[in-house]
Parts: structure tokens; C-alpha cells; sequence
């Protein structure tokens, strides 16, 4: 199994805009499992803040900027996922509430690490999730890490 991540530094945000999306292709044969999460912000006053994971419907994944990811072997393979940030254009989100919510203060670095077998989220081929920013206004930079 081969891990893989994508960041984005500094980046610019507004509220309810999609940060950055990761999807997995239908027909890619197998599945993502999300497993680490990394979120920091620039800010110098304490803002509440909040990331949702929603889940994409299918493969609209909206429009924006597509991001390589790394792997984490050197030489590895390249990832199966399509990632992109700087959305133009949302992706589709299905109704449901979202996955995971991730609450903190614009002044903070939190990480969430998945609990092995149990707390994963799993995209099969033909899913995804988007990175959706429910509140705070100053620059983001993010990771995320899963496995193939």
C-alpha cells in the first residue's frame, strides 16, 4: 500500500468555498482511505473556524487548479487520485451531512489522525470528498495524507 499527500500553503479563503477536493476515478480498481489531516492557519486573532469533508456526487468535482500528489516513496507510483484547489467552480455535493467536521480557531494547527480499521473514510472508485470551510477569512494551509 502506498501513501500519498497534498497541500496547499497560504492559501486565500472564503466562507462555504471548497479548498481543495480529492477524488478517486471510477475504474481506478481500488480504494482511498483517508488517514491524516493537517490544518493550520496566519491568523493573529482567535476566529472560529471549521472544516466539513462532504462527499462529491460522482465525478462533478467542480472546476479548479489540479494538485500532483506526493508520494511518499521516492520514485513510487503516481497516485490514482485527482486533486485539485483554487475552486472556480464547486463540486457537486451530495444532500447528507457531512463526514467529518473539524472545528478550530484561526490562531491553531490541528491534526486529525484516523484510528486504524476504524475511523478511515474509505473512497471507493467513482467518490470523493471536498474540503469545505465553513467560517474564518485568514490564509490556510492544509495536508492531507492517504493510502492506495
Amino acid at each position: 500500500m502506498a501513501t500519498y499527500s497534498a497541500t496547499i500553503e497560504n492559501q486565500a479563503r472564503a466562507a462555504s468555498s471548497t479548498e481543495l477536493s480529492i477524488l478517486n476515478p471510477a475504474g481506478s480498481g481500488k480504494a482511498l482511505k483517508l488517514v491524516d489531516i493537517l490544518i493550520g492557519t496566519a491568523g493573529t486573532t482567535v476566529v472560529a473556524s471549521r472544516m466539513s469533508l462532504k462527499r462529491i456526487d460522482g465525478d462533478s468535482d467542480g472546476t479548479g487548479t489540479s494538485v500532483i500528489p506526493a508520494n511518499f516513496l521516492l520514485g513510487g507510483d503516481a497516485s490514482i487520485a485527482q486533486v485539485k484547489k483554487n475552486h472556480s467552480g464547486a463540486p457537486t455535493y451530495l444532500a447528507d451531512d457531512p463526514v467529518l467536521v473539524i472545528a478550530y480557531k484561526d490562531t491553531e494547527l490541528i491534526r486529525w489522525v484516523a484510528i486504524r480499521n476504524l475511523e478511515e473514510i474509505i473512497l471507493e472508485p467513482g467518490q470523493g470528498v471536498g474540503f469545505v470551510n465553513g467560517a474564518g477569512t485568514t490564509n490556510l494551509s492544509m495536508t492531507v495524507i492517504w493510502e492506495e
